[in-house]
């Protein structure tokens, strides 16, 4: 899926499925992420990232799971 350049203002993406989603260029002002699988979703570095518990990795460029960051923690840490 690929979302870039549109106005998303207000949109509800609660519960969706946002797999591997490219999210760039869009404006997500005040939009609804409660739920969401953003799982390896490119979002940009420059953006907050849309949800508590949600990182983003740098090298990827892609949103993880921050209890699931085993493989980005064992890069840097080891």
């Amino acid at each position: 899926m690929r979302i870039g350049g549109a106005d998303l203002t207000d949109a509800n993406f609660a519960s969706a499925d946002l797999t591997s989603a490219y999210l760039f260029a869009a404006n997500f002002t005040r939009a609804n992420f409660d739920g969401a699988n953003l799982t390896d979703a490119r979002w940009p570095a420059t953006e907050p990232v849309p949800e508590e518990g949600w990182m983003w990795d740098g090298e990827s460029g892609r949103l993880k799971r921050a209890g699931q960051l085993s493989e980005v923690t064992d890069h840097y840490l080891w």
